[in-house]
């Protein structure tokens, strides 16, 4: 895991889209599955906050994680997915940093992070 997240490849908007393609690719059509469309200032913003969840996880700051990625699950970044992706990626994060994911999906946590807050209502 350690060679996965070396040189930040894994803060990358393409990550995310690798992540997408595979949990998605045998559901929707390419066309269902890919990210809509965004203007430059947008996309440059989308990799500042993946150059901040970055930081966030090499200082271990759970709710700083939680804060961008709820960040990016609000600009709905593909057009189908989008929760199922995050959450992927914030476990995948976890386990590259060796943080806890043991998140109570129905403590008060929840109710301040929408990405997780619509993950307990798909589940229930």
């Amino acid at each position: 895991m350690n060679d996965l997240h070396s040189g930040g490849a894994i803060f990358s908007i393409d990550y995310l889209n690798s992540i997408h393609y595979y949990l998605f690719l045998d559901l929707y059509s390419a066309q269902e599955i890919g990210f809509r469309n965004f203007d430059d200032n947008e996309i440059n913003y989308f990799d500042e906050l993946l150059r901040s969840l970055e930081l966030a996880c090499k200082n271990k700051n759970l709710s700083e994680i939680l804060n961008i990625l709820d960040d990016l699950w609000s600009f709905q970044l593909f057009c189908n997915g989008n929760t199922r992706t995050l959450i992927a990626y914030f476990k995948i994060l976890c386990l590259a940093f060796n943080l806890p994911f043991n998140i109570d999906l129905n403590s008060k946590i929840v109710s301040g992070y929408n990405f997780l807050r619509k993950l307990v209502i798909m589940n229930s």
